[in-house]
C-alpha cells in the first residue's frame, strides 16, 4: 500500500499535453493523441494508465499502408491514429577479451537427424541450405567462461 501513491504516474509532457488538449478543446470527447505518450514508461501503472487516455481504436477501420524499403519506415495515413514502433537491428562488432562463448546450430524439424556409424546424431545445416518461407529450429548455447556473474540481452 505505501507504493501506491501519487508517484506511480509522475508528471511528464505527456500529461502536460492531455491538460492543454482538455483546456483547449470545447468538445471534451475530441480525440487525444500524442507523440510523448512514449515517456510514461516508470512503471506499468504509469503505462496502462497513458494508455487508457489515449483515443486510439480498437479497431482499425482502415488498414494501414506501412512498409520499410531501404532502411527507412514509409507511411501512409489513415483516417484512424495509430502507434508505429520501429527496432532497428543492425551488426555489431564482436566484443574484444570476451568469456562469453556463443554457439548457434540451425536444424530442420522435419528432418533434424541423420544415421552416422549406426548412431542417430543432430542433422544440423550450415546456414548455406536456409530457404524462404521455410521453418527452422536453432539451438543456442550461451556460456560464461569467467568466474564473474554477467547479465547478458540475447536477440535470437
Amino acid at each position: 500500500m505505501e507504493q501506491e501513491n501519487a508517484g506511480l504516474v509522475p508528471a511528464s509532457l505527456f500529461w502536460a499535453d492531455l491538460a492543454a488538449h482538455r483546456a483547449a478543446s470545447a468538445d471534451p470527447d475530441r480525440g487525444f493523441v500524442s507523440e510523448n505518450f512514449v515517456l510514461c514508461t516508470s512503471n506499468l501503472t504509469s503505462m496502462l494508465v497513458a494508455v487508457a487516455v489515449l483515443d486510439l481504436p480498437f479497431n482499425m477501420p482502415k488498414a494501414s499502408d506501412v512498409r520499410a524499403a531501404e532502411g527507412k519506415i514509409m507511411y501512409g495515413a489513415t483516417e484512424s491514429p495509430l502507434v508505429l514502433f520501429n527496432k532497428d537491428v543492425s551488426e555489431a562488432a564482436p566484443p574484444t577479451g570476451s568469456t562469453i562463448l556463443v554457439g548457434q546450430q540451425y536444424f530442420d524439424p522435419e528432418d533434424p537427424y541423420r544415421r552416422e556409424g549406426g548412431e542417430r546424431v543432430d542433422k544440423y545445416l550450415d546456414g548455406t541450405e536456409l530457404l524462404r518461407n521455410k521453418k527452422y529450429g536453432a539451438r543456442i548455447v550461451a556460456t560464461n567462461v569467467s568466474r564473474r556473474r554477467q547479465q547478458l540481452d540475447v536477440l535470437m
